[in-house]
């Protein structure tokens, strides 16, 4: 049971107050002895008003700071944090300035105490998206990576729960509130900051959420450490500190949950809130402009038709009420009308309730989807739609009692009035089906996305090891097969060499059919590795100054050989100006070598040319064209495809436009088929072209 000390203390009037503080600051200069200056300096804090209590914070804080007095300084730093939580600068200078004392339980306080109300501030501004990103982390933060520290312990709830309650004000919440109420519990039971800013905090949520009897332990909690406080401060000589204005608060919010108070109780706390009135004008205009004190208890003592229009009054001030407030208000209206046979009130209430309602359950679905996110996000928690149905189910009855009392009390009551009743009662059963169907529906949609991903990480690990498996065994073949293709070559070259000149000429031809296949089937591992290498992002360029000339001309001399006899094989640039990029001249050779090879390989007759230009937009464009059999119009979308041929009885393997392009994009270039070309193929490879850089530095560069 709280104490009720407060029913006979006597506040001063807000003039006195101020002539007295101005008398202890005109004292001060005649002051010498650091205690007499310390008390005075107290008392002008405590007799300060809003307006200029920072500067009075301020004050004692440099005095602290100067007689080195810890204690003095934290209490401060934790007055001026209450004040200033929306100003970064100053909420991080304090910061700073807490970080700098000894360690210590009061000097851990005041830093979760400053860390939090920070928090405050940059909660209030994000958006939805953010918070909820925000609200993710903090949980596997504190879930993954707890502290050893209880300060840090409490600092992480802290701050996860102001999120939260950005969020929902739901079941998760509470759960967090459970917890940081366990952690602050172990702490010591001086944390008088700590422990008042949580059970504020805990009071509101519960009170927001209906939950009376919690929400009043809360504020009864609150009563005993604002009492303890007070004890402590007048102990110490400051006989003008006090908390009326904090209890005003606790005790009208007790009064509002007057639905968990005996009729006893109901009445004291009323009497407590007006001997605080008498004492204190701010309270007095409080109380007149919402009269809330007095419609809570002619609510608890059943005078229904005085509360009446209170209700209606207050109801009216749409600005200095928000959803839950007003759901509560409108259910005791509806409540009061049926006791006392207001039809007229219990219709327009009634009204009024199913759209406030429509709100509320609107409010609460989108808390409980955003709840859900979180914990499909984390894939820890646990499930919490069992205890929201619950919830659901108890508004759902509760609402249709409501709705029987109300049909048993409007017996006599016209038929139109009994229709729109029996109308807003099934809108609201309907409303109810859907909320449990989308809850329905969003736990089945998270079991089958838990499934999927756990099913898409067994298949990604069967792949990687696949990948593995595959490039080993790529690698392990290309070297089983070039090492006997080129021993191959070699003894068949040696035996070429060391036969009569009568044979040499008939031995030649098979080698040179020996030769052919053993380079296709070069050509071919080749092609396999470079795939492999560039899939795995293992391939480095390298460029240096290269001659666009030299390399052409290298591509054209390494497939003449293979050009039949009938076609004419040029390039375009051999009497022009020499051109130089910065490229790597390797790949670029492999690119242009696998285009001139198929364009060898079906023209029969006719011509093929290489040729190149250096385009305006810093890019240059080679260009192999010839008369050949062309490609399809139906494999012009697929050519660049691995395995890929036009004609199947042809040799290749199908790989050289697929490496082509792989190493084009490596080059962050393109390579094509030029469509609006008909006499044969041409194929348009597109590099950038970078300057190259001075001797020294291409050097350096290589």
């Amino acid at each position: 049971m709280i104490t009720l000390s407060v029913c006979t203390g006597v506040s001063a009037k807000d003039s006195a107050r101020e002539r007295l503080r101005e008398t202890y600051i005109d004292s001060l200069p005649r002051l010498t002895n650091p205690d007499d200056s310390l008390s005075a300096l107290y008392n002008i804090l405590d007799l300060s008003g809003i307006d200029n209590r920072a500067e009075a914070a301020s004050t004692l804080l440099d005095f602290g700071m100067r007689h080195g007095n810890d204690e003095l300084c934290l209490e401060m730093i934790r007055n001026l944090a209450n004040y200033h939580f929306s100003n970064d600068s100053i909420m991080a200078e304090l910061l700073e300035m807490t970080q700098s004392f000894e360690p210590s339980d009061l000097q851990k306080e005041t830093l979760a105490f400053v860390k939090v109300f920070s928090e405050i501030k940059a909660s209030g501004s994000m958006n939805e998206d953010d918070r909820q990103t925000h609200v993710v982390d903090l949980i596997k933060e504190f879930n993954s990576t707890p502290s050893d520290d209880p300060y840090d312990q409490v600092v992480q709830l802290f701050i996860l729960c102001i999120n939260l309650g950005g969020e929902t004000q739901g079941e998760l919440l509470e759960s967090y509130f459970n917890i940081l109420e366990n952690k602050i519990k172990q702490l010591p039971v001086t944390t008088y900051a700590l422990r008042n800013l949580f059970f504020s905090q805990e009071s509101i949520t519960f009170t927001n959420n209906g939950e009376y009897e919690k929400a009043v332990k809360s504020d009864r909690q609150l009563m005993d450490i604002v009492d303890i406080m007070q004890s402590n401060y007048a102990a110490q000589g400051r006989i003008y500190r006090n908390f009326d204005t904090y209890r005003y608060l606790y005790l009208r919010r007790m009064l509002r949950n007057f639905p968990a108070l005996t009729l006893d109780e109901a009445e004291k706390y009323y009497s407590c809130i007006m001997t605080l009135a008498d004492s204190v004008p701010d309270i007095k205009r409080a109380i007149t402009e919402s009269n809330d004190p007095h419609v809570f208890l002619l609510l608890k003592q059943g005078r229904y038709k005085e509360a009446i229009p209170m209700l209606k009054k207050r109801l009216s001030d749409n600005k200095n009420i928000n959803i839950y407030q007003r759901r509560f208000l409108l259910r005791n209206l509806i409540k009061a009308a049926e006791k006392t046979g207001d039809d007229e009130s219990l219709i327009n209430a009634s009204r009024d309730y199913v759209d406030t309602l429509e709100k509320y359950v609107k409010i609460k679905n989108g808390e409980r989807y955003r709840e859900l996110q979180i914990v499909y996000e984390i894939s820890r928690l646990k499930e919490q739609n069992a205890s929201m149905e619950l919830q659901r189910q108890m508004q759902t009855n509760n609402f249709q009692n409501t709705i029987m009392n109300i049909s048993i009390g409007a017996a006599g009551v016209l038929l139109l009035v009994a229709c729109i009743f029996v109308f807003l009662f099934f809108r609201f059963r309907k409303l109810s089906k859907q909320l449990s169907a989308a809850n329905r529906d969003l736990r089945h949609e998270r079991d089958q996305l838990k499934e999927t991903r756990d099913q898409l990480i067994v298949a990604r690990d069967k792949a990687r090891t696949a990948e593995n498996q595959k490039t080993e065994f790529i690698n392990y073949i290309s070297h089983e097969i070039i090492t006997p293709l080129n021993t191959v070559i070699e003894y068949s070259q040696m035996i070429i060499d060391s036969a009569d000149d009568s044979k040499r000429e008939y031995l030649d031809r098979f080698s040179q059919v020996l030769r052919l296949n053993t380079g296709m089937l070069r050509t071919f591992v080749t092609d396999v590795q470079e795939i492999s290498i560039m899939e795995h992002n293992m391939m480095s360029i390298k460029l240096r100054p290269s001659s666009l000339k030299n390399i052409c001309t290298l591509v054209v001399d390494s497939v003449r050989i293979n050009v039949k006899p009938e076609v004419e094989l040029k390039f375009a640039k051999v009497g022009a100006p020499d051109t130089s990029i910065n490229t790597d001249p390797y790949r670029v050779e492999i690119v242009l070598l696998n285009l001139m090879s198929n364009a060898v390989k079906f023209t029969e007759s006719g011509s093929i040319v290489l040729d190149y230009d250096v385009n305006g937009d810093n890019t240059v464009t080679f260009s192999v064209t010839d008369t050949g059999i062309g490609v399809p119009a139906e494999k012009r979308k697929t050519i660049f495809e691995r395995f890929r041929q036009i004609d199947p009885e042809a040799e290749g393997t199908g790989l050289g436009l697929h490496v082509s392009r792989l190493i084009a994009t490596l080059l962050n270039g393109s390579i094509c088929l030029d469509e609006s070309y008909k006499q044969g193929a041409r194929f348009l490879f597109t590099i950038p072209v970078n300057k190259p850089e001075p001797a020294s530095t291409a050097e350096a560069a290589l």
